[in-house]
């Protein structure tokens, strides 16, 4: 009787919906939100990123526009909400989605650590050490009492009468932004960095901008804690051991960490990607996809398809021993991966450029058809030449190759 009068009465009220959930200012609200606030957020990223996979930028200026325009869509979200594994397994198909290459070249927790372990100018962003950064930072400049009020919230939860709703919304309860911060504060304890400590130490250098430094300083810490981290040591010697040098791995790897940082030093941003590239077996040779075809600059009909061979091949010789006039020794697969024994900040400058140069003219000359000799000798130059251009490497080319011109002439 009552739901007809209803009914009769409020007729429009027939398609009312009721929910346990609500967005609200973009967070979704009540028992049943679970992991609804980052519905919109992640199809955002996943556009932007979409956007930008096929603009071809190269790792530094990808990893540039990743870290401005393509995570920031979450960071809104990440300052209060926990993530849920959807949103690392979008962010793990993104990263690979933006820098393409053979299957499984590099992981995500590589591109994390590029600039601090692999000898490049920028990483990207993590999306779990970026998050938890932000947390920290609102937690500490936010003055919300968070303890505090924390601490009132499980007092009223151990107090309460109505333990059935305890029981059925507990992981709702569980979700509250407060215990979210407090969690994500004593996650960062137990790794050794305080926050609030950081915030007096960059509030006493400047205080102007303290506020602004407070979230980077942060995910830099945290990318210094091994527990929080992957090994990047052992990932080294993981991608070394695929080369097998008639080196031991403990001498190749001390060496790459020392070459690493001084191609960091020395080259520019194109020319580590193109150093990161090869150390880590990217390039797109047939040999890479376990296929057999010939050298693609054509230097000989039994010459095949892979990095082992470009590392000596012909052009690769007279480009770095007659143009360069680097020492022959360096014309090796160790010389190409910058471990050879005892080299100088010239050469390593030098023969990184090098290795630039030829991953350029194999990528190019393999969708280009057979190249004459003379035009594979003009690239190669040409791409050391555009891999220096307004770098200080410059100086170092010009110097080594007109010093090897002078000699020639006398």
């Amino acid at each position: 009787m009552k739901a007809t009068l209803l009914r009769d009465t409020f007729p429009e009220w027939c398609q009312t919906e009721l929910n346990t959930w609500s967005l609200y200012l973009g967070f979704a609200v009540g028992p049943g939100r679970s992991t609804h606030s980052w519905e919109k957020p992640l199809v955002k990223y996943n556009a932007r990123a979409n956007l930008w996979k096929d603009q071809r930028l190269g790792l530094h200026y990808t990893a540039h526009c990743y870290n401005s325009l393509i995570l920031p869509t979450l960071s809104f979200i990440w300052q209060l909400e926990d993530i849920p594994e959807q949103a690392f397994q979008d962010e793990t198909a993104v990263l690979c989605s933006l820098t393409r290459g053979p299957g499984k070249w590099r992981l995500a927790s590589d591109l994390f650590h590029l600039h601090e372990h692999y000898g490049q100018t920028r990483s990207f962003n993590s999306l779990r050490h970026v998050a938890l950064a932000a947390k920290l930072r609102v937690m500490t400049t936010g003055d919300l009492q968070v303890v505090e009020r924390a601490s009132a919230l499980r007092t009223a939860q151990s107090a309460t009468d109505f333990l059935d709703r305890f029981v059925q919304w507990n992981s709702w309860y569980n979700s509250s932004y407060l215990f979210v911060l407090q969690r994500a504060d004593a996650e960062a304890k137990c790794m050794g960095i305080k926050a609030e400590v950081v915030y007096r130490e960059l509030k006493s250098k400047d205080a102007t901008t303290a506020k602004h430094l407070l979230q980077r300083t942060l995910v830099s810490l945290l990318l210094k804690v091994r527990s929080f981290n992957v090994d990047c040591d052992e990932r080294l010697r993981h991608k070394m051991k695929r080369w097998r040098l008639n080196i031991p791995h403990g001498i190749v790897c001390r060496r790459i960490c020392r070459r690493l940082k001084a191609v960091q030093k020395l080259t520019s941003p194109r020319v580590q990607s193109g150093v990161f590239r090869t150390l880590w077996n990217g390039w797109t040779t047939a040999a890479r996809f376990q296929n057999t075809q010939h050298c693609v600059l054509a230097c000989s009909s039994t010459a095949e398809d892979r990095i082992e061979h470009y590392a000596c091949c012909p052009f690769y010789r007279r480009l770095i021993i007659n143009w360069m006039g680097l020492d022959p020794r360096l014309a090796s697969l160790a010389g190409f991966l910058l471990v050879a024994p005892v080299m100088s900040d010239q050469e390593v400058t030098l023969v990184s450029v090098a290795v630039y140069a030829m991953h350029r003219a194999t990528a190019h000359f393999r969708n280009n058809g057979t190249p004459a000799p003379q035009v594979v000798t003009d690239f190669l130059q040409q791409m050391c030449q555009s891999a220096v251009f307004g770098h200080s490497s410059l100086v170092v080319l010009e110097q080594a190759t007109r010093y090897r011109h002078a000699t020639d002439r006398h």
